[in-house]
């Protein structure tokens, strides 16, 4: 039996849970996560979320300084609301229970980063982003009126008779101390904590829900790369669904690498471009600082630094005999070691824990795919080409970052555009009439031989996009490689597979595809 709400929210991180808490509360609304909530980018950012909060401080000049790090590609009008309306979110956040870190005096300590001509990074340490998740999802599970439901994979998005179908199996990857003691799928309040949730003890277990309005919130891409700073869950999903949908799409080619990630020996994770912002240096593998020689500096732009990087270990390459010639380094060991170990404690621990002291040495890093510019496109209040379906966060295309986006306003387009999209989707919601119609009820089958034909495949596309796509564009390859990720993309489109490898390989093929082909129309032009 398919459950039915006013609105689904696809995604549960900052942007989704911002939303689903905006949206009016007499509307019945579910929010899916993909995994555990801890398993979102957003519970991974930690620098901080970008807005006015000191008097030296103006909303023109942070729009004059994402403008500019967007390479005045940005939408100015979306500029605008992002930077008048960031310092009232701010304070809702506040309210809300997020505990921003503040200096001896009470007042805000402000961080500074690459891009932004003053401090005016709200931070809570080094993790941000999940003390953020923190309180959205305590407040998010003190409404009646939203249901939180996670490890529920949703395979695609439908659309019949003006609603929206989606068809979701549930999956656990962590053991749920919530789980029910019987089989079924239930809408279910655990008065104790004044919060809705399904739960079922079934793995692989189906289940539909039908809404009048979609909110699409799932972040990244990352997982369309072999390197990234992004959970392992970001593999595009949002974008495929909408693809499907027949929504518009834009500047899916508008992809960031961050300059400093851990370079570890297997896999990396994100040094804070927050660590250069209170006074690291880049150095070569001769330990020498090189940015001065391409133009820049510690605290230019990610898209520069990036570039700068590539262009370093090219000369030394060139030029070196030194074994290490390919290496680029992070050093703040020249900062008082309390200083480093307060601000950037989870970075101390997990650089720590790979052999490296950032108090007393400098470390590898390597660039990284970060962040998505491009998306799905909507209107200020998240509206869509496609009626009732909404999008907002990373997956979407506000056009506030241009092609590069500044440091930090990412937490801060989740709020300030949450708070527009969930105004509007209550509305459309609140306009619709209610249906009871009944979806078709999804097969679920699947052979053990077609998962790792469908990781093979995986793997082939991240390492085309790797190659061809990586800071810079090899545009002569990018025949070559579309036409194989087309044929993959067919492969997984005809493979008759209902499983979560598959939904996420698909969802990689789609979005490498979708990349790989506007860059090439765009050489061409």
């Amino acid at each position: 039996m398919a459950q039915h709400y006013d609105v689904i929210v696809v995604g549960a991180g900052i942007a989704g849970l911002y939303t689903a808490l905006n949206i009016h509360e007499h509307l019945r609304v579910l929010v899916l996560s993909k995994s555990t909530l801890a398993h979102c980018n957003s519970a991974l950012a930690q620098g901080g979320i970008a807005a006015v909060l000191h008097e030296s401080d103006t909303p023109q000049l942070h729009a004059r300084d994402t403008l500019a790090a967007g390479n005045h590609r940005n939408n100015p009008d979306n500029v605008r609301l992002l930077t008048e309306r960031g310092a009232a979110e701010i304070a809702e956040l506040m309210r809300l229970g997020v505990a921003f870190d503040r200096m001896s005096d009470g007042e805000l300590a402000l961080g500074l980063e690459g891009g932004h001509s003053v401090r005016r990074i709200a931070h809570c340490k080094d993790s941000t982003g999940d003390a953020i998740m923190a309180a959205l999802t305590a407040r998010v599970r003190e409404r009646a009126n939203v249901t939180l439901c996670e490890n529920a994979h949703l395979f695609r998005i439908s659309r019949k008779h003006e609603q929206f179908i989606f068809n979701v199996v549930f999956s656990y990857y962590t053991t749920n101390k919530f789980v029910l003691p019987d089989d079924s799928c239930s809408n279910y309040e655990t008065a104790s904590r004044g919060h809705n949730a399904y739960y079922t003890t079934d793995t692989n277990k189906m289940q539909d829900f039908i809404a009048n309005a979609c909110v699409i919130a799932t972040g990244g891409i990352g997982q369309v790369y072999e390197r990234t700073t992004n959970s392992p869950i970001a593999t595009g999903d949002g974008i495929r669904f909408a693809y499907e949908l027949g929504a518009r799409l834009s500047r899916l080619s508008w992809i960031q690498f961050h300059p400093t990630a851990f370079a570890a020996k297997e896999g990396t994770f994100l040094i804070s471009e927050a660590v250069r912002g209170e006074g690291a240096r880049l150095l070569n593998a001769d330990s020498e600082s090189f940015l001065h020689r391409y133009g820049a500096s510690e605290l230019s732009t990610r898209d520069v630094v990036s570039r700068c990087i590539l262009d370093e270990i090219s000369r030394q390459n060139s030029t070196s005999s030194n074994k290490k010639s390919d290496k680029i380094f992070l050093d703040i060991s020249h900062k008082d070691s309390r200083f480093v170990k307060e601000r950037f404690p989870q970075i101390y621990e997990k650089l720590l824990s790979n052999g490296y002291d950032m108090t007393v040495e400098a470390f590898p890093i390597t660039p990284c795919q970060h962040y998505h510019m491009g998306g799905i496109a909507v209107n200020e209040n998240g509206e869509t080409s496609v009626a009732g379906l909404y999008a907002v966060g990373e997956c979407s295309y506000t056009g506030v970052h241009g092609n590069n986006r500044l440091a930090s306003n990412s937490l801060l387009e989740a709020v300030v555009f949450g708070r527009l999209t969930a105004a509007s989707v209550s509305e459309y919601a609140r306009s619709q009439s209610q249906s009871e119609t009944e979806p078709p009820v999804a097969e679920t089958a699947q052979s053990a031989d077609c998962l790792c034909s469908i990781e093979g495949l995986a793997e082939e596309v991240r390492g085309i996009m790797q190659r061809l796509f990586f800071i810079r564009a090899e545009h002569e390859q990018i025949p070559d490689g579309l036409a194989r990720i087309a044929q993959i993309k067919a492969q997984l489109e005809a493979a008759d597979c209902l499983t979560a490898e598959h939904s996420d390989a698909l969802s990689v093929a789609t979005v490498a595809y979708l990349i790989l082909q506007e860059l090439h129309e765009e050489n061409k032009g």
